[in-house]
């Protein structure tokens, strides 16, 4: 049985009549006075039971997780350590970015096929480290022409690169 797109493992664990309107809230009633006071509306529809004392909105219902784990690759090419002149000087003169700042963060550059100029440039690679491992390179063209690797996984740009950056324990 699915309800919302999700497959249902245990329908009505709280023991609500079928097709019944309200219910004793699973939270409160059992500390209340009048413990037997059906004080939670019943919403089959979304399977949700939301009490109109305390105000716990909860699920009838349990449902099962779904176990899909994604394989991320790593990048086939390894990042070249040399920039030419003309990125260095863009990345000094246009961004105002050292050149000891390309080499911490270890910025390459190389000839990629991109999807937006729709053949092969010079581009600049930003390779993502994990622990000293790289992850992932995005690419950027000359145009704004940006792209990731194919099937690696995302995150954080020079967050865990060097232990420069790892805080002091």
């Amino acid at each position: 049985m699915e309800i919302n797109g999700f497959e249902v493992d245990e329908y009505n664990v709280h023991g609500v009549a079928s097709k019944a309107k309200t219910h004793t809230c699973p939270k409160c009633s059992s500390t209340r006075k009048k413990n037997k006071d059906k004080c939670a509306s019943v919403f089959w529809d979304t399977g949700l039971l939301n009490c109109n004392h305390c105000g716990e909105r909860t699920q009838m219902h349990s449902f099962k997780k779904k176990f899909e784990t994604k394989i991320y690759i790593k990048p086939k090419q390894k990042p070249k350590s040399n920039l030419s002149e003309m990125v260095l000087g863009w990345f000094k003169n246009e961004r105002h970015i050292s050149e000891q700042t390309l080499i911490d963060l270890k910025i390459s550059e190389s000839q990629k096929w991109m999807p937006k100029a729709k053949k092969s440039i010079n581009v600049i690679e930003f390779n993502y480290f994990l622990f000293d491992e790289l992850i992932n390179i995005k690419s950027r063209g000359k145009n704004k022409d940006f792209m990731f690797e194919k099937d690696c996984e995302l995150i954080m740009y020079g967050s865990f690169g060097n232990a420069r950056c790892m805080p002091d324990v």
